[in-house]
């Protein structure tokens, strides 16, 4: 059973205690080991309960959790069976004894996880690390500049002797 676990919230391992609890009392063997389970979470301020989808006669499960338990109803989907099967029934509804049934739910564990920390990186050494960046790009159009100004005399040069010779530009002081 392989269980997939999106923008963890609650402990991985409790979660999966958990759902692996409900698998064996819902799902044969060979259709749990190729059960996928992906758990996600309601972000809704007011929504307390889980939902869940799960498309007959597949082995894919996808699970809403708030701050609740795991809902056995779409662990029923991968059995094949359909919502009018399991109208009434005790073991999917919340009708008669079924805090007591479930009971075991209680006592399992199901921590919220604790956020990872995030190492701080030095502000002035990123800084440091910016301003010596910056630095070599400058430097780098500067040379591009000097190259592209040292071309443009050469060209100027040749333009002016060349006028020069041919009498459109007047000579200057230090040509003869």
């Amino acid at each position: 059973m392989g269980i997939v676990f999106n923008n963890q919230v609650f402990c991985k391992c409790n979660l999966r205690a958990f759902i692996r609890r409900v698998a064996l009392s819902e799902i044969e063997a060979p259709a749990r080991k190729a059960l996928h389970v992906v758990v996600k979470y309601n972000h809704q301020k007011d929504q307390g309960s889980c939902s869940g989808r799960a498309t007959l006669a597949r082995s894919v499960i996808t699970i809403m959790v708030p701050s609740q338990v795991v809902d056995r109803v779409d662990l029923a989907h991968t059995r094949g069976m359909q919502h009018r099967q399991m109208n009434r029934n005790p073991q999917y509804c919340r009708i008669g004894d079924w805090r007591q049934r479930y009971a075991w739910a209680e006592m399992m564990p199901l921590e919220r996880s604790m956020p990872k920390a995030k190492p701080k990186a030095d502000a002035q050494m990123q800084r440091y690390q910016r301003a010596l960046a910056s630095e070599k790009r400058w430097l780098t159009k500067l040379k591009r500049a000097q190259t592209a100004l040292a071309k443009l005399r050469s060209k100027l040069r040749y333009y002016e002797r060349v006028l020069t010779a041919a009498g459109k530009l007047p000579k200057t002081d230090g040509e003869q």
